[in-house]
Formats: C-alpha cells, structure tokens, sequence
C-alpha cells in the first residue's frame, strides 16, 4: 500500500510517495520492487501519483493515467475536464477482468489561480475506494469518482494517501513546520522522508523504504524548465529518490506531461560537473 503525502505551503507544492509495488512473478508469486517511481510532473504545475495496482492494462498505473491526460490534450479537450476524462477511462478500465473489484486511486495537486487570481493549490483523488476523508473502503465501488479538496492554508496544509495515517502522527510530522514557516524545503522534505521510512517498518502496512519526491515551487509555475535532481530549495523544479538508508541517488525521474507528450528530462549537479538527460516516451506530431 502506497503512502503519499501532499505538503501545499504557501510558497512550493511538495509531493512525497514511497517506491514500493509488487507485480506478478514468473511462477504466479508478488514480486516488490522497492525503487519504482509512482509520480508525475504535469504541464510545469502540478504532480500526478497513484496508490493501488502497479500496473494497469499492462502499463505502470502512472504512465497509463498521462497517457490519457496526453490524449485529452491531443483532442483539443477543455483542460478543467481532464480528470473526468481519467475518470471515465478509469472506470471503463476497471469493470473488465482482471482489474475489476480492485481498489485504486490517482492523486493529482496542482497550482490553480483562485477568483481573485491568487496561485493556491488543489488536491483531486480519482478513485473507485475513497470516502469522502480520501481514507479507503473495504470494497471498490462499480465507477470511479472525482474528489476535490482544496488546499488553502493560512500557512500550509499535510494531506496523505494511500496507508492509514492518524491524526496524531499528521500532527506529529506537522510540528516543525507550523513552528517556523520558513523552514527550507530539505529539511521539511527530510521530514516527510523520515516518517514514510518509519511507516515501512511495519510490513502489514505495505509502505516501502525508499522516498521518492517533486517539489514544484510557487515561483516556477507555468514556466517551462529543467527537473533537477537536487534539494528543493531552488527556485527549480525539482525531485529526490531517497534511498532506505537515507542516501540520495537517481534511479528515474518522473515522468513529464507537456502538452500531448510524455518524457523525462532532469539535469543534475553535483558541484563538479554538471549533466542533462532526456527520454523521450510519447512524441505526437503538433497540430498546425
């Protein structure tokens, strides 16, 4: 089981999930695979990521949810239609054997301008097993549905998905950072780390011990760069895998929806020298 936590501050967008999934073995069995990226960058403004299946129709869950993002683009389809559209596909999805009956959830927060124009952050689940506190049902539902909650803080806000979390650990985890607004964006990033870690010592849970993240500050949004792989104190796009013991290191960036096109481009920077990198996975002719 997937946990996900979505810290919304004011001033960056800060998104954190486990690298745990399991998938079919050759012999039948449930293979993990502890370093698997569950996230993705969308459009420069907001983060996809999911809790439930690895795989659907053959394809990792997340690359499978941008791929229909992409192709509601590619239609020309009003973008505040989207997840409807993941939704429906979603749902058609899940009513075929063999994924009907398993519980699933996509998690997608991003920078919106309010009424008065101010940037704030939204977070949706799309998800057939959700109640309205996004805590999961004991049974999927026939369909999936869109559930907003909007993200507004006087100072910041910790949602989570995916393993059960109480109130006392949110309060717990949150401590440092009500206590200083201006605590850099490593260290509350080490916090989420180190309370993801803490959940994968119980194995009943599912949680893995490896950390991967995106941070989207408020400053970048809506302008086209680089992911860094780096801390997130920039005023960069930036993600972090986390291994179990604490130590940083690139095994795959998110994905990256721009548009109708998917790929992963990152720089990294280490002091001495200096690398870009890009892998293109959807190419799409652009329409005159």
């Amino acid at each position: 089981m997937t946990l996900i936590a979505v810290l919304a501050h004011p001033d960056y967008l800060l998104v954190v999930a486990d690298t745990l999934i399991t998938i079919p073995g050759t012999k039948g069995e449930r293979q993990a695979i502890d370093n698997a990226c569950k996230l993705a960058q969308v459009d420069y403004f907001g983060v996809l990521a999911f809790s439930g299946l690895a795989k659907i129709e053959g394809i990792r869950a997340h690359r499978w949810a941008t791929e229909h993002l992409a192709d509601w683009n590619l239609r020309g389809g009003e973008w505040e239609m989207r997840l409807f559209y993941l939704q429906e596909k979603a749902t058609a999805a899940f009513q075929r054997f063999p994924l009907c009956g398993e519980r699933h959830a996509f998690l997608f927060a991003e920078w919106v301008r309010d009424v008065n124009q101010e940037l704030v952050i939204n977070m949706y689940a799309i998800s057939n097993a959700l109640d309205d506190q996004l805590n999961w049902l004991p049974k999927a539902k026939g369909s999936f549905e869109v559930k907003q909650r909007l993200l507004t803080p006087t100072m910041f806000s910790l949602s989570t998905l995916g393993a059960q979390v109480s109130d006392s650990e949110l309060r717990e985890v949150c401590a440092p950072i009500v206590a200083d607004r201006s605590l850099p964006r490593n260290q509350a990033l080490k916090l989420l780390q180190d309370f993801i870690v803490r959940k994968s010592v119980d194995k009943k849970m599912g949680v893995g011990s490896e950390v991967m993240s995106l941070c989207i500050p408020k400053s970048t949004v809506g302008k086209p760069m680089l992911v860094i792989n780096s801390d997130p104190d920039t005023d960069m796009i930036t993600y972090r895998h986390i291994n179990g013991v604490g130590e940083p290191y690139r095994e795959d960036a998110p994905l990256m929806l721009v548009g109708n096109e998917i790929f992963q481009f990152w720089a990294e920077d280490d002091g001495i020298t200096q690398s870009a990198s890009v892998k293109f996975i959807r190419i799409n002719k652009r329409r005159n």
